[in-house]
């Protein structure tokens, strides 16, 4: 069974001039294709993105079937979306 994220905490980090900078999904191969396993039922949770400088992506952040992700206090300034939620 896969096991997926939570509790994380992104915080502090310049993330420019990337295709997305954050992507956080569920039943991701290392957040880039889907799992050739079986899938879990548990959906990433409690994650905390703050105090990050998030400029020039194509896409700042993209959320994949995640609950209860907070952000705080994020420099976003991206291409084509600053949040993407899914």
């Amino acid at each position: 069974m896969n096991e997926t994220s939570s509790d994380w905490l992104i915080e502090r980090n310049k993330l420019l001039q990337n295709k997305k900078a954050i992507r956080i999904a569920a039943n991701q191969n290392h957040g880039v294709t889907k799992l050739d396993r079986e899938l879990s039922p548990i959906d990433p949770s409690n994650h905390i993105i703050q105090n990050n400088d998030i400029r020039g992506n194509v896409i700042g952040i993209e959320l994949e079937k995640v609950k209860e992700t907070q952000m705080y206090q994020n420099k976003l300034d991206n291409l084509i979306s600053n949040l993407d939620e899914i």
